[in-house]
């Protein structure tokens, strides 16, 4: 695929449904309009880069041949391009042009990032530098009060009210994570009119090395879900689903499966639907009645609830146990990463421990110990030990961040469909 191909693809997909700035007639979403922001355009454009050259390179059955490995991201490479931040030897430069700002401060999630303190030379640019740990974090800068994104970093993480940059700093050996040179499974995206919701919507898939060439093979399917105001993109972008899958095959530690990423944030414009509908019950709705059933006419798969798994993070993983610990007979395992629900939010399921001891194959649940949430995860572990339902409690060190939902994702893989 070239570049400026896969660009307009992955404007289209990941992109047109996403970045809302412009009301969208009889839906409350926002949408962006091209013809009206084309400077938005072409900068979204470089945002999403380094995500089309990685997904570019996971499309492919072949080894990865890529200049930085190891990396979770392809390597953007331009004559005379300097990447901001500048990463080198274990050490991360920020550089930020702004000869008239009287303070600029640095504020990532990394140890010591906040409100790390720039400088300004006398050609007005502001600059720090700071070691890290190896790992993936985010951060923006703070321009006399006012926050920013750092415009020469084109990588974005974003959400509503909120963006951040991404930066990444390698570590001497590859992560689980990092794009490497092992076979490559396929990341595509399912565009589909739904019914449910009456509008157009998409779903993120992957699918593992050799699966597009060996006909008879059919696999068993994880529903991954993303976090409160993320999108389908979010765990192949940040969560990089593709190459720990990719990893883990390749060392044997897991089974050949399917990840479906759906949209997870789902509200009703068909008429009939009660229009006070929540969020949480149109998306149990559509995953039911549309994704499924769509996955298994357009892929080969195994069927029945011991051939699938739902998982999610964050509010993902609140909608994971609506979902999952309601419909047994749909799903055989299922994972929770950083998330809690009351019990009446699957009512019969801790009431009746035998019927859930008999129908959940897996049932994990994972939370960093710093996570503001954790007390209430752990509330919630200790209500399924007093019922007697079999679980696995996985506490970790980290907060409500990547880190920790990559680290839960990379755990529960090997543990499906064995």
């Amino acid at each position: 695929m070239s570049l400026v191909r896969g660009l307009a693809l992955r404007l289209d997909f990941e992109l047109g449904f996403r970045l809302r700035l412009a009301n969208r007639p009889n839906t409350g979403e926002l949408f962006i309009s091209m013809t009206k922001l084309p400077l938005l355009a072409l900068l979204t454009i470089l945002s999403w880069a380094p995500l089309v050259l990685r997904a570019a390179s996971a499309s492919t059955n072949s080894l990865a041949s890529l200049e930085q490995l190891p990396s979770a991201w392809a390597k953007v490479t331009q004559p005379n391009w300097r990447p901001d931040p500048e990463v080198k030897d274990g050490k991360v430069t920020f550089r930020f042009k702004a000869p008239k700002a009287s303070e600029v401060k640095v504020w990532g999630d990394f140890p010591g990032g906040r409100g790390l303190q720039m400088t300004k030379d006398d050609k007005g640019f502001w600059t720090v530098t700071i070691s890290v740990d190896p790992g993936i974090y985010t951060y923006h800068l703070i321009v006399d009060a006012v926050d920013i994104v750092d415009p020469a970093n084109p990588c974005l993480e974003i959400y509503p009210g909120h963006n951040a940059n991404a930066f990444e700093m390698p570590g001497p050996k590859p992560s689980y994570y990092d794009l490497q040179k092992v076979p490559h499974g396929t990341l595509s995206a399912l565009t589909y009119e739904s019914k449910v919701t009456g509008d157009t919507r998409q779903m993120m898939v992957y699918t593992p090395p050799g699966y597009m060439t060996n006909a008879p093979v059919r696999l068993p399917v994880l529903y991954l879900l993303h976090g409160a105001g993320q999108e389908q993109g979010a765990w192949s972008q940040f969560g990089f689903a593709p190459q720990i899958a990719d990893n883990l095959l390749a060392e044997g530690k897991m089974k050949p499966l399917i990840i479906v990423m759906p949209n997870g944030h789902a509200t009703t414009q068909v008429e009939g639907m009660t229009s006070g509908a929540r969020p949480k019950d149109v998306f149990k709705q559509e995953l039911l009645e549309e994704v499924i059933p769509l996955v298994e006419r357009n892929y080969r798969v195994k069927e029945g609830a011991k051939n699938r798994a739902i998982a999610g993070m964050s509010y993902g993983g609140a909608q994971t146990m609506v979902i999952g610990l309601t419909h047994l007979d749909t799903f055989g395992y299922v994972a929770v990463f950083s998330a809690s629900q009351p019990t009446d939010a699957y009512p019969g399921f801790v009431n009746d421990p035998k019927v859930a001891n008999e129908k959940l194959r897996l049932f994990w649940i994972g939370s960093g110990r710093q996570d503001p949430g954790f007390a209430g995860v752990e509330k919630m572990v200790a209500t399924f030990t007093a019922a007697g339902i079999h679980h696995v409690w996985h506490p970790t060190e980290g907060k409500h961040a990547w880190p920790v939902f990559r680290d839960d994702l990379h755990e529960v893989l090997p543990l499906l469909f064995r």
